[in-house]
């Protein structure tokens, strides 16, 4: 694995990470979720190294080393629009991906809030991309989104853009915690205790909140299942979707889950697949039975790469 870092287009220092394939038959490009960091990903990369994918993933802007310290994550920019500023750098690191691998697909994949920019970055750039997967996804309700964002723009202007917020991170991640709570703190990432207890050891993740990344986080959300995000992906775009039985974020019976599925299928795309993982949380690539996982996303990326070559851009 080599680190590398590269500019947004605000200025901000990207810190990222490849682990190079031999005779790489395509690049992935991993998007990491809120309250996280890229190098999480690790054995995941691993993996598709041993199957002939390079891999590259950055940590978003306000996570991991981009962050610079833990006392700085969970905050997007001091500009407005910061979830669209991480889209951006997003699509910066697929054009170098590009460039070091000319003529290879590359494919998309996002985890939780990785997946919203993911979605977004589809609706946007899809002909930047050979294929989209989503892990962790879902959608909220409107009523709720429209509280917590209202109530965390009433926290920036009261308190400013920085200002750190018990309630804001439990309006968050507190409701995707409910149905484990008697687990403790962060039980719905993982059925896994091993990867639970992580982390909560990593400094880099679970840190409290600004009132800024959570407004910010609240307006890509929306965004991410509005019917633009579904109508402007290129209609030959691939899209894989996998769920855990028991993820929070896919909503009660994973109803916003499988909205996302029906609404892609809906826009036009001819080729969306949909897994439920069976005892699984969150994080359906961190479970111990997350070979199964693995396996399906090899899988569908072999059968959507094998003997293909990508045109650069995509085509729809």
């Amino acid at each position: 694995m080599e680190e590398f870092a590269f500019e947004s287009s605000d200025g901000v220092r990207v810190h990222a990470y490849e682990w190079r394939a031999e005779n790489p038959k395509a690049a992935v490009q991993i998007a990491h979720g809120a309250a996280e960091h890229a190098l999480r990903y690790d054995p995941f990369a691993k993996e598709l190294v041993s199957r002939g994918y390079s891999v590259y993933a950055s940590d978003h802007r306000g996570h991991g080393r981009t962050a610079g310290s833990p006392q700085n994550t969970a905050y997007f920019s001091d500009r407005d629009g910061g979830f669209d500023l991480a889209v951006s750098d997003m699509r910066i690191l697929t054009e170098r991906i590009r460039k070091e691998n000319p003529g290879l697909p590359v494919f998309l994949l996002g985890h939780s809030m990785g997946s919203l920019l993911a979605r977004v970055y589809a609706s946007r750039y899809g002909n930047d991309i050979d294929g989209l997967l989503l892990t962790g996804t879902g959608r909220a309700a409107p009523p709720l989104l429209c509280i917590v964002k209202n109530t965390a723009r009433l926290m920036m202007a009261l308190f400013g853009r920085k200002h750190r917020s018990k309630l804001l991170h439990s309006l968050v991640f507190g409701t995707l915690n409910a149905p484990f709570k008697k687990e403790g703190k962060s039980a719905f990432i993982c059925a896994d205790r091993a990867v639970v207890e992580a982390y909560r050891a990593d400094e880099y993740c679970g840190n409290l909140s600004t009132a800024e990344f959570v407004y910010e986080l609240m307006k890509g959300t929306r965004a991410a299942f509005r019917k633009a995000a579904f109508d402007g992906v290129p209609k030959a775009l691939p899209v894989f979707i996998g769920s855990g039985e028991f993820d929070a974020m896919g909503g009660k019976g994973l109803k916003g889950v499988k909205a996302d599925f029906s609404d892609y299928k809906k826009a036009g795309l001819n080729d969306v697949e949909f897994h439920i993982y069976p005892g699984m949380r969150h994080e359906i690539l961190n479970e111990k039975d997350k070979g199964r996982v693995y396996s399906d996303i090899v899988r569908w990326l072999d059968e959507r790469t094998d003997g293909k070559k990508a045109e650069s851009p995509r085509k729809s």
